[in-house]
């Protein structure tokens, strides 16, 4: 009887092993797929066209031939940070080989119908974890515990006092449809607090964890999505200004929704994580409109 229970038992464990190994084997087969198909490189491209020019849209232009525009938006408006000046276009853009990246480098070099572009190399986040994100964020879409009626004073919350009449020109101007929030983030070396709340020591990216998780409940709750998502490699084209950590695209189904995730107390209390974690004057932000291919919503 003993014998047979050792056997028995001997027969689990090698069974275990054998479907351990065959779901590691098929993670990795998965992996080398995903490789397979991503693109060798993505780029981040923000365009001034020439003045008295008719420009083609990103999702039309030419100027990307060799490469996949992945999401695009015009109009920008800045928010926040160093003032760069006004942009009409950016745009993601992925490449598939290093050749093609540099037939385009050398093609926008040349584009004379351009006034300026800025040109950052970027690494999105992995489409299974973009996808988890999102799928996170619907998950509080009919959660009635995240609270959105209490708002805070919008003078309040507005986070650059320089761009309050961006501020107010947003949320009382004609245009109500869907936006962009861009969030181009640069971390302070360390946290402008001393510890956490356990009273050990957190990095910059701890401590905006805990302010994401609160946003993240209202972002939800408001329908919005996140667009692009990754960190900054290098900057290729651009004033050091645009040396960022990461960037974050936050995609609104409105004006008033996101309205109300700006003011939402849930997220305002909890920004004293976010203040305390970024280089206000190194981010930076804008609001765009989005192009109809990257709506949330076809028209």
């Amino acid at each position: 009887m003993m014998g047979r229970l050792i056997s028995m038992e001997s027969v689990s464990r090698h069974w275990a092993i054998r479907v351990g190994a065959g779901f590691l084997f098929l993670v990795m087969v998965g992996y080398a797929i995903r490789s397979y198909f991503l693109p060798e490189l993505t780029v981040v491209v923000f365009l001034q066209h020439a003045e008295s020019v008719d420009w083609l849209p990103a999702t039309r232009n030419p100027l990307f031939e060799g490469g996949r525009v992945e999401f695009a938006a015009h109009d920008l408006v800045q928010l926040g940070g160093e003032d760069l000046g006004e942009w009409h276009e950016v745009a993601t853009v992925s490449f598939e080989d290093e050749v093609s990246y540099q037939v385009f480098l050398a093609r926008i070099d040349a584009q004379q119908n351009l006034a300026r572009y800025h040109l950052l190399r970027v690494e999105p986040m992995a489409p299974e974890l973009h996808f988890l994100t999102n799928l996170r964020l619907r998950s509080f879409l009919d959660d009635d515990t995240v609270e959105v009626g209490a708002r805070a004073p919008m003078e309040s919350v507005v986070p650059d006092p320089r761009y309050a009449q961006h501020w107010t020109e947003l949320f009382t101007g004609s245009y109500r449809d869907e936006l962009l929030l861009l969030n181009l983030i640069t971390f302070n070396e360390s946290p402008d607090i001393l510890d956490d709340e356990q009273g050990v020591d957190a990095d910059s990216e701890e401590v905006f964890d805990r302010y994401k998780e609160k946003a993240f409940r209202v972002l939800g709750r408001m329908g919005a999505q996140i667009s692009q998502v990754g960190s900054i490699d290098s900057v290729v084209v651009g004033p050091d200004a645009r040396k960022y950590d990461t960037y974050g695209f936050a995609h609104y189904p409105s004006v008033p929704a996101f309205e109300v995730v700006f003011t939402a107390k849930e997220r305002v209390d909890a920004q004293v994580h976010q203040r305390a974690a970024l280089s206000a004057e190194s981010s930076m932000g804008y609001w765009a409109k989005p192009y109809d291919e990257f709506r949330l919503r076809p028209k």
